[in-house]
């Protein structure tokens, strides 16, 4: 999922959680959102103001847009007015200071008073804004709700609506995986405060209104929300940690290296000596499938990839990142590696460098051990025997790795109005699991689409045995007989 706040000539551009689709008629949230960077790109900034000012007659509290607003005024020389709103987007929960540093939208304020005694008062004011996010939270959703409290040394705070022993079991997670990345790549924590959130169901379907999506990283809010304490937990876990380094190297890494940092940690164990044991997961399975087929992409081409090709196939450039960092991390050189990356980053910032260096050979000579790498650990999976590479094997990876790669097929003809296509996608889906959740909720969403009321009603009732959550969701759209 995911992923958040990247520049637009400086201006930070909002990953909301909650989407909508814009009708001809109405100007949605959504729809002036990209009025507005379209404005900052071609440089009408009195444009993007007046479409900032509607936007937040919808969504007042959205500190980031408030942040863009102080751009937008700082480019049109109202420092005054600029100032106000940075103040305004603090007190809304904006809190990338290192952004503020750096950004040329509001370059013109950074000798200013207001702009250096923002700076000044940052760190002094982290634990109030860690108490108030939590308390914002509880009077947001309802303290009765939620547990809280912090950690201090590793600056992070939680509320969450688990219970007692849930709350604990999440807390001693997230330490152990915190303290190993502060202790192995990113040598300290993050150097402000981050809220660790777990809703209530309820308030979660208000926050994610795509169920597919199950946790965020919102840098700009120091802010992880997550409705899963495992898979997802941990992925964004590495979000938070990593952002923070980049702010404070003054860089930004690559699509491949983010996310894949974030799927190598979320399928791992660490050992008792705090070691990295990647395991031979679904997104492992899915890059064997693509190596039999000899459709494995050079390193060069995946670690020189723009974000947005990246991303145009999540699933696939997601599950080949991981799968270089787990065979680095299974060479013992991941640390080495990324330290090297971040101290070269001025002559190389794809990381091909730092992994020759790291590894000791030509990029060409890694990529077959890679291949060679791959293939052994699938073959000790299939024996269900334990590679060198790998620990816990999985027999059943690579049937998941099918209907994951089903699942992305559908959601990718889904999401460009294709809902034909998108059910004989499914259909695939359904071949290899019956079961899959997810894929009844999009088979019920498209028959509400094609007012299909009854077959509408038939996934419902498929999903009240599945997961009720979803059935909740499905039930705002149809009303089940």
């Amino acid at each position: 999922m995911r992923r958040w706040g990247r520049p637009i000539a400086g201006v930070i551009v909002c990953a909301l959680l909650v989407g909508a689709t814009a009708s001809p008629r109405e100007r949605t949230p959504e729809s002036l959102r990209g009025e507005i960077f379209a404005s900052f790109r071609t440089g009408d900034f009195e444009q993007a103001a007046q479409l900032i000012d509607r936007y937040l007659e919808l969504r007042p509290d959205d500190g980031a847009m408030i942040y863009n607003a102080a751009c937008a005024r700082c480019r049109m020389g109202d420092l005054p007015g600029a100032e106000a709103l940075l103040m305004k987007s603090l007190k809304a929960g904006f809190l990338n200071f290192a952004r503020m540093r750096r950004d040329p939208d509001i370059a013109a304020l950074r000798g200013r008073p207001v702009f250096r005694a923002i700076l000044a008062a940052r760190d002094a004011a982290d634990g109030l804004l860690a108490q108030r996010r939590m308390d914002d939270w509880k009077r947001r959703f309802g303290a009765d709700r939620y547990r809280s409290d912090t950690d201090a040394e590793l600056h992070l705070s939680f509320v969450t609506a688990l219970d007692e022993e849930g709350h604990a079991r999440l807390r001693r997670r997230v330490t152990r995986q915190a303290e190993h990345l502060a202790a192995t790549l990113f040598e300290q924590p993050p150097g402000h405060n981050v809220l660790v959130a777990v809703p209530h169901p309820e308030d979660a379907a208000t926050l994610f209104h795509d169920p597919h999506v199950h946790g965020c990283y919102r840098h700009g809010l120091r802010q992880l929300v997550t409705t899963d304490t495992d898979v997802a937990l941990r992925h964004e876990l590495v979000h938070a940690f990593h952002h923070h380094h980049m702010d404070r190297c003054g860089q930004e890494h690559p699509i491949w290296i983010q996310e894949g940092l974030g799927c190598l940690y979320e399928s791992c164990r660490l050992d008792d000596d705090g070691a990295l044991l990647p395991v031979v997961d679904d997104r492992h399975a899915l890059v064997s499938r693509m190596a039999e087929r000899g459709e494995l992409p050079s390193w060069t081409t995946l670690m020189s990839m723009p974000r947005n090709q990246f991303m145009a196939e999540p699933a696939t450039h997601y599950a080949l990142a991981r799968s270089v960092l787990a065979f680095i991390a299974s060479e013992g050189a991941l640390a080495s590696w990324y330290r090297g990356y971040v101290d070269g980053f001025a002559d190389d910032t794809t990381g091909i460098r730092a992994l020759e260096r790291a590894l000791g050979a030509p990029v060409e000579q890694l990529e077959g051990l890679w291949r060679a790498w791959l293939s052994a650990a699938e073959r000790a999976a299939d024996e269900g025997g334990r590679p060198d590479a790998f620990d816990v094997p999985d027999p059943d990876a690579g049937r998941r790795a099918l209907t994951h790669e089903a699942f992305a097929r559908a959601r990718a003809h889904y999401a460009a109005g294709r809902f034909h296509q998108t059910i004989t996608a499914l259909d695939e889906v359904f071949d290899l699991d019956e079961a899959h959740a997810d894929a009844h909720y999009t088979l019920g969403l498209i028959y509400v689409r094609l007012d299909d009321h009854e077959a509408a009603v038939r996934q419902h009732a498929i999903l009240s045995t599945l997961d009720p959550s979803l059935t909740s969701l499905l039930g705002n759209l149809t009303t089940p007989e």
